[in-house]
């Protein structure tokens, strides 16, 4: 077990004590705390950073009043971070911050140093520089201190006691460990709600139920208003970023380049690489966002380049309008058989069939590429973007285009992931890309109809094969309502409009599906159905195909 995970499991004893008899906290409430305190600076000064030792020398003990409690909730319920608290954490966090009384022109933190607390005013002015320069001014019921703590990261500004005649600061402070052990306490009660958004990134695909666990319980929540900055570029960093709610803008030195959203994260490059901040994100709205140590990922993910390249590649195979019909399945075996190149920048790395051959595919995991036609560029392609979807389509046709390594922030050439014509052939089996992706696409649409749910995967694989194509023009009736139909019908392509009593109830699209009950019962249809586009193409299923199908495998099993 880690110091800090003691220091964690002692503060959090602590707080037991205080708070084990709640009914009577309005006139226990501060029992033991003379205690507390002095353990919770002791615990503090094992950290041998500037801040401790400074702060050690303003500590001053005195009791809570009324006005005290309130000041310091009224900051609590206003500082984003700290809105979440339930009324036993707020009372918890109460009872175990420490007072310091600063004379005026001493620093209270200093730009630069470990951050070892959380701050709220309660007497006197302060003033915030950053790289010398006063940039704000802080009073009473103010908060602050608190992105060092979550970010683990040195302080971003020096704050310090206004240099004025009767000026003096007196402050609420809380350690770090405390600090964080409250945004754990946070998260832990989203359990629930963190577990279902972590099964929506596709970062984790992959892993089992019991690393999602893991994860989960590691993760902390932090919230940030719009404006905010949540990283900076340049600074050190060791935490991966997931955006749970709201969207973020991307900024590298000061020029927007993107901005991501639900689902998505940021941080990797930093925990990959061990290096700074390599953009500033800043909130766009409400953001609220859960972040992962580096350590922890590491000990639940193993080889962490590995999986979040993996990622960048079925991130781009999925926007694919081609490789979005494979199934996942497919996807993961495609992904396991690219190969992974490095190239410096300026290297040549296509040019037409004159260098590397058989290359179909590429996608950019790092850095960037220039690629251009005939003398002609076309464009620059950075991380997560790819190109060469006409030499999937077309896998005889000759690699026409140059692609040249580029460089990117501080990288000297680029790194890609290449898909050739032979592992584009072991995925297909043989077949052509037409034929794998049209039995893909009514894989899907069959999977969707309620009534085939039971079916077995041979089944399902019989039904395939047998699926004729009919084509209708626009205006063409596919149906009547009232006669006995024994065809299910599922788009292909174009649109068809259901039509009860003369009157058009509703539209249906691309693998939408109609008239299954048909393979069921001999019943009359419903509604009428009819081509609501130029061209419309069905697949259709009948009954007596159906049958023999399901008999063929004895029965649909219940």
């Amino acid at each position: 077990m880690s110091d800090e995970e003691n220091e964690s499991g002692n503060e959090l004893r602590k707080l037991h004590i205080v708070h084990s008899n709640p009914k009577g906290w309005k006139n226990a409430r501060y029992q033991n705390l003379r205690t507390v305190r002095s353990q919770t600076l002791t615990d503090a000064r094992k950290d041998d950073g500037v801040e401790v030792s400074e702060l050690a020398k303003y500590a001053n003990y005195r009791e809570k009043t009324d006005a005290d409690i309130e000041l310091i909730r009224n900051a609590l319920d206003n500082n984003l971070v700290c809105d979440a608290l339930n009324e036993y954490e707020i009372e918890a966090f109460i009872g175990a911050m420490s007072s310091f009384e600063i004379p005026a022109g001493a620093n209270v933190v200093t730009q630069g140093a470990n951050g070892t607390y959380f701050f709220i005013i309660g007497d006197g002015d302060f003033d915030v520089y950053v790289d010398g320069e006063l940039v704000n001014a802080l009073s009473r019921g103010a908060a602050f201190g608190e992105i060092s703590l979550i970010h683990n990261t040195p302080r971003s500004a020096t704050v310090r006691v206004r240099n004025e005649p009767g000026n003096k600061g007196m402050l609420w402070g809380v350690t770090r460990v405390v600090f964080r052990e409250t945004l754990k306490r946070i998260s832990l009660r989203n359990y629930a709600e963190n577990r279902e958004f972590l099964d929506c990134v596709t970062i984790f695909e992959g892993l089992s139920d019991e690393n999602k666990t893991c994860i989960t319980n590691a993760l902390l929540e932090s919230r940030f208003s719009p404006g905010e900055s949540i990283v900076k570029q340049g600074d050190p960093g060791d935490d991966l970023y997931l955006i749970k709610q709201g969207s973020v803008d991307v900024y590298i030195n000061g020029v927007r380049v993107r901005t991501i959203t639900k689902g998505q994260y940021f941080g990797e490059r930093a925990i990959l690489y061990g290096e700074a901040r390599s953009a500033t994100i800043q909130a766009v709205d409400y953001v609220i966002c859960v972040s992962i140590s580096r350590d922890i990922l590491i000990n639940v993910l193993g080889n962490l380049d590995h999986v979040l390249f993996r990622n960048i590649m079925m991130e781009g195979l999925q926007h694919s309008e081609v490789f979005r019909q494979f199934t996942g399945e497919q996807l993961c075996d495609l992904i396991e058989s690219v190969s992974v190149r490095n190239f410096r920048r300026g290297t040549v790395i296509l040019d037409k069939e004159n260098l590397l051959k058989g290359i179909r595919y590429l996608i950019v995991l790092e850095g960037a590429v220039k690629v251009s036609y005939n003398g002609y560029e076309i464009g620059v392609m950075e991380r997560g973007d790819s190109f060469g979807e006409e030499y999937i389509t077309n896998p005889n046709l000759p690699f026409s285009h140059k692609v040249v390594a580029e460089s990117r922030r501080n990288l000297k050439g680029c790194k890609l992931a290449l898909i050739t014509k032979h592992a584009m052939q072991l995925i297909l089996g043989g077949e052509n890309l037409d034929a794998k992706l049209d039995y893909n696409n009514k894989m899907a649409a069959i999977r969707k109809i309620y009534i085939l749910r039971y079916l077995s995967d041979k089944q399902i694989d019989m039904l395939i094969k047998v699926l004729k194509t009919v084509r209708y023009k626009q205006h063409d009736v596919i149906f009547n309502e009232g006669e006995i139909g024994d065809t299910l019908y599922i788009i292909k392509n174009g649109e068809v409009a259901i039509i009860k009593n003369g009157i058009k109830i509703r539209t249906l699209g691309k693998h939408d599906y109609f008239g299954e009950r048909a393979l069921l019962y001999d019943e009359q249809r419903s509604a009428s159905v009819v081509a609501n586009a130029s061209h419309v193409e069905l697949w259709v299923i009948e009954k007596p195909i159906f049958m023999e199908v399901c008999m063929r495998d004895l029965s649909i099993s219940n």
